[in-house]
């Protein structure tokens, strides 16, 4: 049976939310799949791939829309990352994934985007379809706070009124010391960190530094006056770590902290940020300064 392509198909969602579901165990409800695919952040709304055979979804890949900005006095471009890919168990292993990449090629030419990007980890089957397809592989590493740091005292509580998402989002784009995603309000900041959610926190790193962090992540840190380091950001995780349970995780794509981070009491596994050329054109643009990317550019 042929399977038919379609982009953004009408009523499409609430399958396209059960395919999710039905391949990522515990993955969300309407309004996670609202958070992660209907928010325009600072570009458009996420495009919804899918394929079907005799009108059943049988897989689905989103494009999500961010605009990068390489650091200096370079410009920004639109850049489209590929995310919540699934595909249903019966037709596993039969190219669904590598024809959708194909699409979202054609689709994010339509969009102007100059690159398509995928953050991977682990060994699964998409991995190797992407790295055969990139251009570029960016290394970065997921980082998870160790037992000899919750055994450690409690890092003592902020001393400073916590800072505004305006101030927050200043800082994170002034200060990183890198390439990295433009959020283009202090709203969209705001929503993109999940400083609304409840568990969310603002935390004094110390030394100038501040976390976003919940019981699970620690989503960023940034510097309220000089550009990060690694030494001093990987300090910053481990004083928000500190006396809680291990496992609190966090992401980078600069070796130096990830290396940091694991003298100071992180374990770190190897993943990638692999980058596909759009239309056959050079990636150049994300070429011109280091990646410099936290856990919620991830989303």
């Amino acid at each position: 049976m042929p399977r038919r392509f379609e982009l953004n198909p009408p009523g499409a969602e609430a399958a396209y939310l059960r395919g999710l579901q039905a391949s990522f165990p515990g993955w969300g409800d309407r309004t996670d799949f609202a958070w992660w695919f209907r928010r325009a952040i600072g570009a458009r709304p996420a495009d919804l791939l899918t394929l079907a055979e005799r009108d059943v979804l049988i897989a689905g890949m989103a494009l999500s829309y961010r605009r990068f900005h390489p650091g200096g006095g370079a410009a920004e471009s639109l850049v489209a990352i590929l995310s919540a890919a699934w595909t249903r168990p019966e037709h596993r292993r039969g190219g669904c994934f590598a024809e959708l990449v194909e699409h979202a090629d054609t689709v994010a030419a339509s969009r102007g985007a100059v690159a398509l990007l995928a953050f991977v980890s682990g060994g699964r089957a998409s991995r190797r379809v992407l790295e055969a397809a990139a251009s570029e592989r960016i290394a970065s590493w997921q980082l998870r706070s160790g037992p000899r740091l919750a055994g450690e005292p409690p890092a003592p509580a902020a001393r400073r009124p916590a800072p505004d998402a305006a101030a927050l989002r200043r800082w994170f784009h002034e200060h990183r010391a890198g390439g990295g995603f433009v959020y283009p309000s202090p709203g969209v900041f705001a929503e993109q960190a999940r400083l609304s959610r409840g568990g969310v926190a603002v935390a004094d790193a110390a030394d100038g530094h501040w976390a976003i962090v919940d019981d699970e992540r620690v989503r960023a840190v940034l510097h309220e006056s000089a550009p990060l380091e690694a030494d001093a950001t990987a300090a910053a995780l481990a004083q928000v770590a500190r006396g809680r349970r291990p496992g609190l995780r966090a992401y980078t794509t600069q070796r130096r902290v990830a290396e940091a981070a694991q003298r100071a009491g992180f374990e770190a596994d190897e993943a990638q940020l692999v980058v596909l050329p759009v239309g056959g054109r050079p990636t150049a643009p994300l070429r011109v300064a280091e990646a410099w990317l936290h856990e919620l550019d991830r989303a």
